[in-house]
């Protein structure tokens, strides 16, 4: 269901939370790089650790095929939606995955042309979300939670950009003390989408 609605669903303590996404507007948590100084001073980040991933089958032009039979009006349907890269942008100087677009079908009955096109738009913003992800080791506290935007800053790259958070861990332990683990995904921000 919150598939559907475009919403997300989590448990915090033994309550569970059904509501809509994080607002891109809202201030975000930053997690800050700082590239070496000329002065020979190491790089800095408000972190321990930060890792980026870019899963390549989406890195390529992802199409989303929704088809549908409306019993109502015994017809059927099938509606696009796509997502292409900027192929003069995309991560300069990494390699460009080739081969052709992705295809994704589903068949979800009795929907109109309208809700059939809706939905491989929903589905297209979901399954690209998954194309950039970063994990980030820090220092703990309680106000990040999967409710919260990311925002990376400092690299001076494509992966500056927001991220949604997929879980956070918080662990406390003699030697390391009070730290947690983020992971978060993204769509690559050179990514267009249209029908």
């Amino acid at each position: 269901l919150a598939h559907e609605e475009g919403f997300v669903v989590f448990v915090r303590g033994k309550s569970l939370y059904f509501q809509p996404k994080p607002d891109p507007s809202s201030a975000p948590y930053l997690l800050h790089w700082q590239e070496p100084d000329e002065a020979g001073q190491p790089p800095k980040f408000n972190g321990t650790s930060l890792i980026f991933a870019r899963n390549l089958t989406l890195a390529k032009d992802v199409i989303v095929q929704v088809r549908s039979w409306n019993m109502k009006n015994k017809k059927g349907y099938t509606k696009t939606a796509q997502a292409t890269h900027n192929k003069n942008t995309v991560l300069a100087g990494a390699a460009q995955p080739v081969g052709e677009a992705q295809v994704y079908s589903y068949t979800i009955p009795n929907l109109t042309p309208e809700q059939a096109l809706k939905r491989a738009q929903a589905l297209l913003k979901e399954i690209t979300a998954h194309e950039v992800r970063v994990e980030a080791e820090l220092p703990a506290d309680n106000i990040l939670d999967v409710t919260t935007i990311l925002q990376v800053i400092g690299t001076e790259t494509a992966l500056d950009q927001i991220y949604y958070p997929d879980s956070i861990k918080r662990k406390m332990n003699e030697d390391e003390g009070y730290t947690m683990t983020v992971l978060a995904k993204n769509h690559s921000p050179e990514t267009v989408t249209g029908l």
